[in-house]
Parts: C-alpha cells; sequence; structure tokens
C-alpha cells in the first residue's frame, strides 16, 4: 500500500494506492483550532467550519493565517489556524501533532463529527469511515508527497526535510513526487489545466518525459476575494464558492472578472506555447481533443465542464504562433 499525501491550502488529501490504482481517498480540511491556553481542540472540518463562520461574523474578505474569536484579539476562547500557505506548513510543531495523532490511530481526540449537516451546508469535506482510514494508514509502507513547491526554494528542501524525518520515524520510505508526476500516473494526457484554491497550472507531458509547467495567475481563491469585494461582502461563503466555480467554467454573468480570468489563462496558455519544442507543438495538435486535455480541481477532482473553453483557446494560440 502506497499513500500519496497532498497537503494543500485548503485540505489535506490521502490518496491510498495499490498497484498504481487509487483505492480511496480521504480529505481532511488543513485547519486546526487553538484554545487560549494554547492547546489543539480540533483538527479538520470543525476547524473550518469555525474559521468560515468567523470570516463571515467580522466581514474578512481574504484568508488570513488566523482568526480568533474576538476581533481584537486580546480577550479570545480560541483561533483557528490556517495550517498551510500557499502549500507550505507555516508551524511544524503543530502538523508534527496532527501527524502524530493521524498515525497514531487517535485523530479522533481532534476530529469533532457532531456537526455533520453543517459539513453539508458549507460543502467542507469530512469523512466518518475512521475505521478503514486507519486501516489503510496500517497498511501502508511508502508515502509519497507530491509536491507544489519549486524544487530550488529554500521552503521545499527544509518542508522535504522535515516530512522524511517525521515519516522515518513510522519506519516509511518516504518520496517527493511532482505535481505532474502524479497526474501523469493516473490521468495520463499531454494537456493538463490545474485551477484550485491557491494554486494554478498549465503544463504539457510527453510519453519521451519531455515536461513544461506554467503557472496561472487565477485561482478559486483569488476570484472568491474578487466578487467578495464587488458585492460590498454581502455574499456568503457558499454563494461565494457557487460563483466562483460557475465563472472557472466559463459563465460570463460578471463581466469585468469574466475577463480577467480569461486574460490570464489566455496569457498562461500563450507563455507556456511560446518555448515549446516544434515536435511537441506537432504532437499538441495531435492530441488536442477531448481525450488529450485534462482539467482539474483539485488532486482528485476532474471536471469535464471546461474542455472545449481550452481546447479553444490552446487551438487559437497554436494557429497564431505558426503564423
Amino acid at each position: 500500500m502506497e499513500l500519496f499525501l497532498k497537503i494543500g491550502n485548503q485540505n489535506m488529501f490521502f490518496v491510498f494506492v495499490e498497484n498504481q490504482k487509487i483505492l480511496k481517498v480521504f480529505v481532511i480540511p488543513s485547519y486546526i483550532t487553538i484554545n487560549k491556553d494554547g492547546k489543539i481542540t480540533s483538527f479538520g472540518p470543525y476547524s473550518f467550519l469555525q474559521y468560515i463562520i468567523l470570516k463571515q461574523l467580522y466581514k474578512i474578505y481574504d484568508y488570513p493565517l488566523s482568526i480568533s474569536n474576538r476581533k481584537d484579539n486580546k480577550h479570545f476562547d480560541f483561533i483557528v489556524i490556517r495550517l498551510i500557505d500557499n502549500n507550505i506548513i507555516q508551524n511544524y510543531k503543530d502538523f508534527w501533532q496532527i501527524l502524530n495523532s493521524v498515525f497514531s490511530n487517535d485523530l479522533e481526540r481532534f476530529y469533532n463529527l457532531t456537526l455533520m449537516e453543517d459539513y453539508e451546508k458549507y460543502s467542507i469535506p469530512y469523512f466518518i469511515e475512521l475505521d478503514d482510514f486507519y486501516n489503510f494508514l496500517r497498511q501502508t509502507k511508502l508515502v509519497r508527497w507530491i509536491s507544489f513547491i519549486p524544487n530550488n526554494s529554500p521552503y521545499f528542501i527544509n518542508q522535504m526535510k522535515f516530512l522524511k524525518d517525521v515519516f522515518r520515524y513510522w519506519k516509511m520510505e518516504f518520496y517527493v513526487l511532482p505535481f505532474w508526476e502524479f497526474f501523469y500516473i493516473f490521468y495520463p494526457k499531454m494537456v493538463n489545466i490545474y485551477i484550485a484554491e491557491v494554486n494554478s497550472f498549465v503544463w504539457v507531458i510527453n510519453r519521451y518525459g519531455f515536461v513544461k509547467n506554467k503557472r496561472i495567475g487565477i485561482s478559486l481563491r483569488k476570484i472568491k476575494e474578487m466578487l467578495y469585494l464587488r458585492y460590498e461582502m454581502e455574499l456568503k461563503y457558499i454563494e461565494l464558492e457557487r460563483l466562483a466555480l460557475s465563472l472557472l467554467s466559463g459563465n460570463k454573468f460578471e463581466g469585468e472578472i469574466s475577463e480577467y480570468i480569461d486574460n490570464e489563462i489566455i496569457f498562461s496558455i500563450s507563455e507556456l506555447a511560446k518555448g515549446l519544442p516544434v515536435a511537441v507543438v506537432e504532437d499538441l495538435y495531435d492530441n488536442l481533443n477531448s481525450e488529450g486535455l485534462n482539467y482539474f480541481n483539485s488532486v482528485n477532482l476532474r471536471n469535464n465542464d471546461n474542455f472545449d473553453r481550452f481546447l479553444k483557446i490552446f487551438e487559437s494560440i497554436l494557429i497564431k504562433e505558426k503564423i
């Protein structure tokens, strides 16, 4: 059994794999709650729910690293903290405590399932099959961290060393896997678009091992922030999610924001296409169809809504480049 681990800005993904087949995916929000004594009291869906409610209560449009239940932060009862920012662990001590709880089969201590109706209302991921989760973990001998951090970044080096030491403690083999390799293992197509909560990329990869990727300057969180400011902080979290996903799917009801999204995507694909070898461009022409393109919202969620939209962008850019 292998565990492919994605440490995301909004959620952590535990992808269990055997014989190159995904058996099960468990998703846990990357949020913790700390009380006034500095103790972690919850982790995952309950903490994320607290974060959302506090954001709405105080009309906070962005996503701060922490929110207190007292706006002045002087006489708080608890603070909700985002463990991850731009895929980088923000506090190794807190992260170690959570992983220790997870891999010691003691997740129940922090994992609150008393508000499942609210989790469903706010589309917060949760799972109740804790015994199944533990069973998969017990069978795991190898962990592959799906990395979205550039290899030359000091954050990458520090985080890799930390995770390697952590999983060595549980006597597991540890490897780093660039995000495009993960997708190519399970969804092997040449053209790929990934637009998620914070990170967004477009990349091409062929059967000979050529890979080139380009970061896209738009993300789901950026769109939600733009919508929040447009409506003067009147939209609720659920509405923001719905509108942001609708805009990503090509809906034009918000003219300026839709145009901004299109421009960012077109620019990124254009920049990617400029440096491609001629042979790769020729392969792209042969693969520009619904069978040759992936569009992802996360590491376990493929989306078919934007196939035609992205294919038209690629076709128009490649024609212009060719001329």
